[in-house]
């Protein structure tokens, strides 16, 4: 069943609020030299919470990325009230998240941490960071996408599907978090951006991932084509 408008706002902002709080106090408890926390800790952290929150709302199909939610709309399997839905509701959740890793833990580490904004390598340009944003996140549109949501086949995301969508967004943030600082979603790279009022790179940390779900989002219409409902 489709959600009302109502509910899919709602939903996704609750599920964005859960991935970013969870992986950003992870982020944030990886800024005290005594965690022993390290990259790999940090990228499951995104990972796993992105499977729980997605998983755990799977019924309201939810996103959780304005990348993602405008790729789907580009590839026609969602309109442009849903997404625009889906994207107000990714951005409030990511704010208030944000808003309360802030509020909540230690200054020091959300100082450290920059307040969890991705900060591109000094020896990177912007066009090879552009690039290297841009084929993350289009890798893990691929995979959130193969999630079928089409009328010749009802299901909706499951447990299963989340956890591959998790795993691909670990597997990202292991890629590139060094050279990028790990973006692949702007509504987690927005936030801790508005919370702080300091916006370096934030052109870049949009269109890039947007960029690269666009792609993506052909890519899977031209090699996966939908289905069409049975005849009889």
């Amino acid at each position: 069943m489709t959600p009302t408008p109502v509910r899919a706002l709602v939903a996704e902002c609750l599920a964005t609020f859960l991935f970013v709080f969870l992986g950003g106090a992870v982020a944030l408890h990886a800024r005290n030299p005594e965690s022993g926390i390290g990259l790999l800790e940090v990228a499951l952290a995104h990972g796993l919470a992105l499977a729980v929150a997605t998983g755990a709302l799977a019924a309201a199909a939810v996103q959780a990325n304005p990348a993602l939610s405008i790729a789907l709309l580009a590839a026609g399997r969602s309109t442009p009230s849903r997404t625009a839905l889906a994207v107000a509701g990714q951005l409030l959740g990511a704010v208030a998240a944000a808003l309360l890793l802030k509020g909540l833990f230690p200054a020091m580490l959300w100082e450290a941490a920059r307040g969890t904004r991705p900060v591109v390598a000094l020896d990177l340009s912007m066009a090879q960071a552009f690039t290297i944003e841009a084929i993350a996140t289009g890798a893990l549109t691929l995979v959130a996408m193969a999630r079928r949501t089409d009328a010749a086949d009802r299901r909706v995301a499951n447990g299963g599907d989340a956890l591959v969508t998790g795993a691909a967004f670990t597997v990202g943030l292991l890629a590139v978090t060094p050279f990028t600082g790990g973006g692949l979603n702007p509504a987690r790279t927005l936030a801790p951006m508005i919370v702080t009022g300091t916006f370096e790179g934030a052109l870049l940390f949009v269109t890039a991932p947007v960029s690269g779900a666009l792609v993506a989002a052909v890519l899977h219409r031209l090699l996966v084509p939908r289905e069409s409902p049975p005849t009889s």
